[in-house]
């Protein structure tokens, strides 16, 4: 019978000449369920946290497609994104999903500008390739009046649609699988969540700006009484 030869002990470091292939990268941030979420299969429209580099934490991000380089999607706030930096969100006691991101409450510290968006405060942002995307505030810019966002930076106040009270928005309701019209009554404690006025307690993945055109139009300044609204 062959018999395969050892490696000569005179190989240098004396490493064997085949070795086991190294184990994969870990996903960021460690954990089983990283770990999990690596192996899983998204599919588009499915909701998921992104690991952003810029932010160094977890962010809100929505699956649009595969990407075109094996192992990678496309997401509707960055493309191409390898699958240990994307893991499925965890689940609070209420239901909803934790991002691990800054609370909007009342009590965040204003970034000033003519929107008030506070620290950390979720919003929209108006992306040129996949339209309305959710986001946080993280700066206003007085140099330029733009805000940077955890999605994008120096964004005009155009492009940016805010969740106040009173706002006119579309949410998906589950009982009709359908986008209804909706208010936005307050923002609640927990972070990206807010009451409507047909229920409470939704999270922002649940509610866009509205599919009427009315986002498109500038809002009120923050505290004005309705000034270019139409």
């Amino acid at each position: 019978p062959i018999r395969l030869a050892a490696a000569p002990a005179c190989c240098g470091s004396g490493a064997p000449l085949f070795s086991r292939p190294s184990s994969p990268r870990r996903a960021v941030g460690g954990g089983a369920r990283r770990g999990a979420a690596m192996a899983a299969q998204y599919h588009p429209g499915q909701e998921v946290e992104y690991f952003s580099g810029s932010m160094n934490q977890w962010i809100l991000a929505r699956v649009v497609r595969q990407g075109a380089a094996p192992g990678t999607y496309d997401l509707d706030c960055k493309d191409g994104v390898a699958m240990d930096r994307i893991r499925l969100p965890a689940v609070t006691s209420g239901g909803q999903p934790s991002f691990g991101q800054p609370s909007q409450s009342s009590g965040s510290r204003s970034l000033g500008g003519p929107l008030g968006l506070g620290d950390g405060e979720s919003c929209f942002y108006k992306s040129s390739t996949h339209g309305w995307i959710t986001a946080q505030a993280v700066r206003f810019r007085p140099e330029d009046g733009a805000y940077d966002l955890d999605v994008k930076g120096q964004v005009p106040p155009q492009n940016i649609f805010c969740l106040r009270a009173g706002e006119v928005v579309d949410y998906h309701s589950a009982s009709s699988n359908s986008w209804i019209p909706a208010k936005v009554v307050r923002p609640c404690a927990d972070p990206g969540v807010f009451d409507l006025d047909c229920k409470d307690a939704v999270h922002i993945s649940r509610i866009r700006p509205p599919s009427d055109g009315a986002a498109s139009r500038p809002q009120a300044p923050y505290g004005g009484k309705g000034a270019g609204r139409g």
